[in-house]
């Protein structure tokens, strides 16, 4: 009876010293009809709107298709098509924060091509709001700068230390010695635009993909290089934001400052009485991007053309199933308050619709 006491007691401990849980996960499941693997998937179960714009964003970008759009699987659209040997063969999820400021998670998997290759996806939200959150929200200007620098330091002194252990007589150091003396060079220019950028409970990492293509990674010995920077660090270098998001004493701010750039997000609104979702899934240095759409009537991902005009405003061209022939043209600009607003024309122009998302 004691022995079980102290078991019950020991269960009681474990549970109670797991951090609570924002968001309440009933993750989609499912079985690979080729390779018989467990397909596993997150899905938030409130219903907040925040939680709804994230099983948008996750739903959109990586199983091509909306919640609940579907006909057998939320995975038919990823899994290999009939014979075919192309397409997503293993998929899970990690989450990494899970907590009323921010949600983080990685998605990783296989998929089968010429080749059979790992991917993985990291994917940061506004527990808030909903919406992914960028590096550049976090920090001030020089805030990022220093992160930046600190970043490249210590990238610089681990390549610089490896290099120092090879014998470049023998022919495997020789090939290393080469791979990561180029690699170097590269690193100390790194700008952390291309890093992929992990929350977790106390630390911001930032992952740089390896040194190799994914070819050719057999011998890459260093794999990724990751940073961890706890928030204590972080702190000096943080945005009022940043500090809302990983200080437990900073005063509330549920958003970053507005800016002019537009931002990657899903922007949900209405077209001639059909909900429309565009999703801003990258954001490039001269503020072009790239963008996909999906209509509630639809299952199917539309691929948009996009173009950024001289006044600022985006030209979304609609690609039809031929991907040649243009079926509409959104004319929106950004308002600098995640909003995107304009018309939506046929390529005609003999209809036109008022068109806002959000």
């Amino acid at each position: 009876m004691k022995k079980r006491l102290l078991l019950l007691l020991g269960c009681c401990l474990t549970l109670t010293s797991l951090p609570a849980q924002h968001f309440t996960l009933n993750p989609l499941k499912d079985v690979h009809p080729g390779s018989r693997e467990l397909f596993s998937f997150p899905y938030l179960a409130d219903s907040s709107d925040a939680a709804g714009r994230i099983n948008t964003w996750l739903h959109g970008t990586l199983l091509e298709t909306l919640p609940g759009k579907f006909e057998y699987s939320p995975f038919e659209r990823i899994w290999p098509a009939g014979t075919s040997r192309q397409g997503v063969v293993r998929l899970g999820y990690l989450v990494y924060a899970n907590n009323d400021r921010y949600f983080s998670l990685d998605v990783s998997g296989e998929y089968s091509g010429i080749y059979r290759a790992p991917f993985s996806v990291i994917h940061n939200f506004d527990a808030h709001s909903g919406r992914p959150i960028a590096l550049e929200d976090l920090f001030t200007v020089q805030g990022l700068k220093k992160l930046q620098q600190q970043t490249v330091q210590q990238r610089t002194a681990l390549l610089e230390g490896f290099l120092k252990t090879l014998d470049t007589t023998a022919y495997d150091n020789a090939d290393q010695y080469h791979r990561y003396t180029g690699c170097l060079a590269s690193v100390k220019n790194d700008d952390l635009l291309q890093d992929r950028i992990l929350l977790t409970g106390n630390s911001l990492r930032l992952i740089r993909n390896s040194c190799s293509s994914g070819t050719e990674n057999t011998g890459d010995v260093l794999g990724d290089l990751e940073n961890d920077f706890g928030f204590e660090t972080l702190k000096p270098w943080l945005s009022a934001y940043g500090r809302y998001l990983f200080l437990p004493e900073a005063t509330p701010q549920y958003a970053p400052e507005p800016g002019k750039h537009i931002r990657i997000g899903v922007y949900q609104g209405i077209r001639d009485g059909q909900p429309v979702r565009i999703f801003i899934e990258k954001v490039y240095n001269d503020d072009s991007v790239r963008a996909f759409c999906y209509y509630n009537e639809g299952t199917g991902r539309v691929d948009l053309q996009t173009e950024r005009k001289p006044d600022g405003s985006y030209e979304f061209r609609e690609i039809g199933p031929d991907q040649k022939t243009v079926t509409g043209i959104f004319r929106l600009k950004y308002n600098g308050l995640y909003r995107l607003e304009g018309n939506w024309h046929t390529p005609s122009h003999a209809t036109v619709y008022r068109v806002a998302l959000y």
